[in-house]
């Protein structure tokens, strides 16, 4: 468990230490401070997720199995349908690295690796007011950190999640499609990565809160099970065969932390500071409040909810910095509260038995 604690301490103790040295010394010029703490988590995510044992993820070794198999496969086969049903750009992925690796499976994940710490890493840097809370908030309530072990596939579709925001963001919609198409070649559920634009730039206020999402999300959840029946077709006959039978999953932890942030970001902010990136934030948040909900009937709508789960982190702190009033000491007592929390629930969640992807303990590849 070393490891771990080194990738999630190291962080936290150079914020401590760097905020008190800040606050007294460097940014004399500037009220904002750069998210070193960031990049710094990400750069030893980087190497532990380079450097893991095919022990580490449950799905590894079946990746491993992939890899050989489609990096040894000609070139004209790759492009076909032959072997294990896999999407287009995940073969081609591994033929690539099968053949710059010199047939390596660890040059593999080092390749994506690289490809989803520089995607996640450059968004929270450029885009949270507190590097901390985005970490630990990452670590926690995303999942997306322990799929980063395991999930090839749809970690890269997530880290493409980023550029396709900052298209949605700018109003791209053509490079936006074309984004989200990219995803879909290296996992198929990356297609609901569509509903980004329009929940980005629908102006919901707190009114449309309390009389269109709240009695929106009980009935969702009134009628999960018949929803997710009805709506599962769309995701294409593969996601039907897999996960057409409805689960009582008991995932209602996550729906009351998730409804509780989204009860949080209409209530606490002055809405006349809310700028439109936090609040398409704010909407992408209440969006995953929905997604979550049916997670309840079937595990498989989780894996929808990673693309909107991944600007959790990004949401609430910049809704606890538009604060109604002036009132520095409810800020920093929910900062304080939030960072103690989560802090002791990744590690309470670390050293427990609950860890259905099996990434821990951690081991070296040349363990």
């Amino acid at each position: 468990m070393a490891p771990y604690c080194f990738l999630v301490g190291a962080p936290l103790l150079f914020s401590l230490f760097y905020n008190l040295k800040s606050d007294s010394q460097i940014n004399q010029q500037s009220n904002k401070k750069k998210n070193y703490n960031i990049l710094i988590f990400f750069s030893g995510l980087f190497l532990l997720l380079s450097l893991r044992s095919a022990e580490v993820g449950i799905d590894l070794s079946a990746y491993k199995t992939y890899f050989n198999y489609f990096g040894a496969m000609s070139t004209e086969k790759v492009f076909g349908n032959y072997g294990y049903e896999m999407e287009l750009g995940y073969k081609i992925l591994n033929k690539i690295t099968y053949v710059l690796g010199n047939k390596e499976f660890q040059f593999h994940l080092t390749v994506v690796a690289g490809i989803c710490c520089a995607s996640v890493a450059t968004l929270y840097y450029k885009e949270s007011e507190n590097g901390v809370i985005t970490i630990l908030l990452f670590l926690t309530t995303t999942s997306i950190f322990d799929l980063m072990f395991s999930g090839i596939r749809q970690v890269i579709a997530i880290a493409l999640a980023v550029p396709t925001f900052y298209l949605v963001k700018n109003k791209k919609i053509l490079w936006f499609l074309l984004c989200v198409f990219l995803a879909t070649l290296f996992h198929k559920s990356a297609f609901i990565m569509l509903l980004l634009y329009p929940a980005y730039h629908i102006k919901l206020k707190p009114l449309h809160a309390a009389t269109l999402l709240a009695p929106a999300a009980f009935l969702i959840y009134l009628l999960r099970n018949q929803l997710f029946e009805l709506l599962l077709p769309l995701a294409g006959e593969e996601y039907v065969d897999k996960y057409g039978e409805v689960q009582n999953t008991g995932a209602i932890t996550m729906i009351i932390l998730i409804a509780m942030f989204v009860i949080f970001s209409f209530v606490v902010p002055d809405e006349g500071k809310m700028d439109d990136e936090t609040i398409g934030l704010r909407n992408i948040l209440s969006l995953s409040l929905i997604l979550q909900i049916f997670a309840t009937a079937n595990f498989v709508a989780m894996r929808f909810n990673y693309y909107f789960l991944l600007f959790l982190p990004l949401t609430i702190p910049r809704i606890i910095n538009r604060w109604q009033g002036d009132d520095k000491n409810s800020k920093l007592i929910t900062n304080i509260v939030l960072i103690l929390f989560f802090a002791a629930y990744y590690f309470y969640r670390a050293f427990s038995d609950v860890d259905p992807l099996e990434i821990y303990p951690y081991s070296f590849f040349w363990q």
